[in-house]
């Protein structure tokens, strides 16, 4: 792979203002293209694939469906989201609750299947990684720190 393609992924997906239904699913796919692995796919075993459907069980005996953007077995739950770039309260708080969704996700995933170590949020203009026991522990230190919800740094580039 060339330094060029991923300028022309960047590119190419730089200022994208199409929905997050819209552009969620081919922008993961050329990713996936871009970093040579497999993309995903449906298979009887759901272990890779987009809208992998979940059911939620709740304290009062009831459940209900929900659906993981994109998940495989093992590796990662992904909540993609079109939220507005910036450092901007609305943007960070957009985030939280982007990355809040996928933790209950994983967590409404069978038993069986394990936790996914990671956690992935994808805004079209920031991908970023939480690693499940890692970000418990960051959020916890920032908490005792007195920081809003935990907040921790970010890296940006």
């Amino acid at each position: 792979m060339t330094a060029r393609v991923p300028d022309e992924f960047i590119t190419r997906w730089r200022g994208v203002t199409a929905s997050e239904l819209s552009a969620s699913q081919s922008f993961l796919i050329e990713l996936c293209e871009l970093l040579d692995v497999p993309r995903p796919h449906p298979t009887p075993e759901q272990d890779y694939l987009f809208e992998r459907p979940i059911t939620f069980a709740h304290g009062d005996g009831t459940t209900s469906a929900g659906r993981v953007d994109l998940y495989r077995r093992a590796a990662f739950v992904l909540e993609s989201k079109k939220l507005r770039a910036g450092s901007s309260k609305a943007f960070d708080e957009g985030m939280l609750r982007a990355r809040s969704q996928a933790e209950q996700y994983a967590r409404a995933l069978p038993a069986a299947e394990g936790r996914p170590p990671f956690g992935v949020v994808d805004v079209g203009n920031r991908i970023e990684l939480y690693a499940a026991q890692l970000l418990a522990t960051l959020v916890a230190v920032g908490r005792a720190r007195g920081e809003k919800n935990g907040k921790f740094s970010r890296v940006e580039n």
